[in-house]
């Protein structure tokens, strides 16, 4: 990724925040103690080209960078207690098969490698080949 391009990205700075709207997902749902956003989504900007080329394009350094240079963010933020592991969102076995990689796997061996902790990949288990989220559904949305 060139120089300008990278600086385009829209960083959330999240992690800095001691709430953030990605902490308020989780509320109610489930008992964490952080939850954070690397970059800023929208569906006609920069990161979903970037987030298509690494699931779609066979463009696995993507995953490699982004999570190396998060990690190097997280690393340097003083705000945060050591996070012990590092556990990637599973594919399931079709998709992995078809795709031939876990793009998230990717991103989360980088970070993990920089924040100093332990990447595990066999937590969790996709047990539901959900389909991919149509163009028309709102962000957010559960599919089930």
């Amino acid at each position: 990724m060139c120089t300008v391009c990278r600086h385009q990205l829209p960083l959330t700075d999240y992690t800095f925040n001691e709430e953030n709207p990605v902490d308020r997902i989780f509320y109610g749902r489930i008992n964490i103690k952080k939850a954070s956003s690397f970059l800023h989504f929208t569906d006609q900007g920069i990161v979903k080209n970037l987030i298509h080329n690494l699931k779609y394009k066979n463009q696995e350094q993507i995953g490699e960078f982004t999570g190396s240079w998060y990690g190097q963010i997280i690393s340097e933020n003083n705000y945060l207690p050591k996070i012990d592991y590092v556990i990637p969102v599973p594919l399931h076995w079709r998709k992995l098969r078809k795709r031939g990689y876990n793009q998230t796997a990717l991103f989360a061996q980088q970070l993990a490698k920089k924040i100093g902790s332990e990447y595990l990949d066999h937590i969790m288990i996709k047990t539901a080949n959900t389909r991919i989220r149509d163009q028309k559904e709102p962000v957010g949305k559960v599919v089930r």
